[in-house]
């Protein structure tokens, strides 16, 4: 069993997802038959879950609105066992997230609306910044602003963890490498990072030799490339039925953190992060339902 005295914090985004899966192939600027579902969200909200599925204690900073869907969110995150004494309610819209499905799972298109983690400001994380300290290892999520970004890299004393999110925020960093323990990329987010039209191992061995020490490149079904202190290796996906790949690569995030506490091994944790990201897939919305720790640990031993 894993050690659950130790204290981790994540900083960054929890909204409301709305998931819609066409029924057939995508038609664009068309009405297409499907279905919809909603669900709770938001990559720090999904690490942060995936964690307390996993059996450890972890405190969540978001910013939630004092609207409906904020009131549930926080609902939602006491029932899970998410911890959200350093998080802040504002009079704001909770954040939304809208996610639109091939039939096969794959994305088409996603639309985040995330002004209010705006209110995850400087002055707000300064705040907190004795607790994030005090943690074993922190994570964040690169929804926050650029000035939030740097004030953490810039004060933060303990083990970062980064989720790059998307390409269009994955720029965040760029000034950061150096500070970052773990980096859960893809790879047109590292391309942004590093400005370069790389590989994939080419981007994971330059991402490590300007600073980061821990590089996992997730490549949807084709696994993982990792890389760590010129240690370089390739994993497949585990096979699993495929409802949904939204979230898949935060249930990466949270194995890997698991792996992180169990085992200093890159092959170890990558196969967590692989084996929760299998778990997730089966799922329609990016909570992983169906993961837990005795799940978890029966795939990786299947291999």
């Amino acid at each position: 069993m894993i050690n659950t005295n130790k204290k981790i914090a994540v900083i960054g985004a929890a909204s409301i997802d709305i998931f819609g899966s066409a029924y057939k192939e995508i038609t664009a600027a068309d009405s297409n038959p499907g279905k919809v579902n909603y669900s709770y969200g938001g990559v720090g909200f999904n690490i942060a879950d995936n964690l307390c599925k996993l059996g450890l204690s972890v405190e969540l900073i978001c910013a939630l609105g004092n609207d409906k869907n904020g009131e549930n969110l926080k609902e939602q995150c006491l029932k899970a066992g998410i911890g959200l004494k350093h998080s802040i309610m504002v009079p704001q819209a909770t954040a939304v997230y809208l996610s639109v499905n091939q039939p096969q799972g794959d994305i088409y298109v996603g639309l985040a609306d995330m002004a209010i983690n705006k209110e995850l400001n400087p002055k707000y994380l300064s705040s907190k910044l004795d607790f994030l300290n005090s943690c074993d290892l922190v994570v964040i999520d690169t929804n926050l602003s650029q000035e939030a970004c740097d004030y953490l890299f810039t004060n933060l004393k303990t083990k970062i963890f980064v989720d790059t999110v998307s390409a269009a925020k994955a720029g965040k960093i760029r000034k950061h490498l150096k500070s970052i323990k773990v980096l859960k990329t893809n790879l047109l987010e590292a391309r942004v990072i590093l400005q370069k039209k790389l590989n994939p191992l080419a981007a994971v061995k330059k991402l490590n030799e300007m600073g980061v020490e821990e590089v996992y490149l997730t490549r949807g079904s084709l696994g993982v490339i990792s890389g760590k202190r010129q240690e370089y290796l390739t994993l497949k996906s585990y096979p699993t039925e495929v409802i949904n790949t939204t979230g898949c690569g935060d249930a990466f995030m949270a194995g890997v953190v698991y792996g992180e506490l169990k085992s200093k091994d890159l092959t170890i944790k990558s196969e967590y992060g692989l084996a929760a990201a299998a778990i997730c897939c089966r799922f329609l919305g990016a909570r992983n339902e169906y993961l837990n720790e005795q799940e978890l640990l029966k795939i990786v031993a299947k291999k």
